[in-house]
């Protein structure tokens, strides 16, 4: 049996008049959290907001990454945001997102819930990225277990700094 190799490249800047969402989930079993990471920026690769929470229960990784998509999917549409290119580093939730069939699982009801949230909005879409692509928003996510609330930047926090230049320089 063959399976398709997946090539994985550094995070590239959306193409003109466009914006980009890197979001990812990290889990915890400890703690029964799941913390999430996203990080918008527009179409020079410059950083216009970032957003770190925490969510509680214990999830399966796809259950819990779908539930990561259709949080940013609700911060998208919040933040007025209309022209967006979303990354995100898992393959199953990109897939099961572009794809039409009907999954009846709570992941399922999750992906349904955020394909309704596009349904009149046409030039927002959802790719997968490898993990190094996405890893600011990985780090993010991380991050986000240090917090005792939610936060929002729209000046990079410090602890991401290293990264930015790297995430840029490819």
């Amino acid at each position: 049996m063959l399976s398709k190799q997946i090539v994985c490249t550094c995070w590239k800047k959306p193409s003109t008049g466009f914006w980009k969402l890197n979001v990812d989930g990290v889990f915890s079993t400890n703690t029964f959290q799941m913390g999430v990471g996203m990080v918008v920026r527009d179409d020079d690769g410059s950083f216009v907001v970032y957003r770190t929470f925490l969510v509680d229960g214990l999830f399966d990784v796809d259950e819990g990454e779908t539930m990561t998509l259709y949080e940013a999917l609700q911060w998208l549409h919040n933040l007025g945001f209309e022209k967006v290119i979303m990354e995100v580093d898992s393959k199953t939730v990109a897939d099961a997102f572009n794809n039409s069939s009907c999954d009846i699982s709570s992941f399922g009801d999750c992906i349904s819930r955020s394909k309704l949230l596009l349904k009149f909005r046409p030039n927002i879409s959802v790719h997968f990225v490898c993990r190094n692509a996405n890893e600011l928003a990985h780090r993010l996510a991380s991050a986000s277990r240090s917090f005792s609330s939610p936060n929002t930047w729209i000046k990079p926090p410090t602890f991401v700094n290293g990264l930015l230049r790297v995430s840029c320089s490819c």
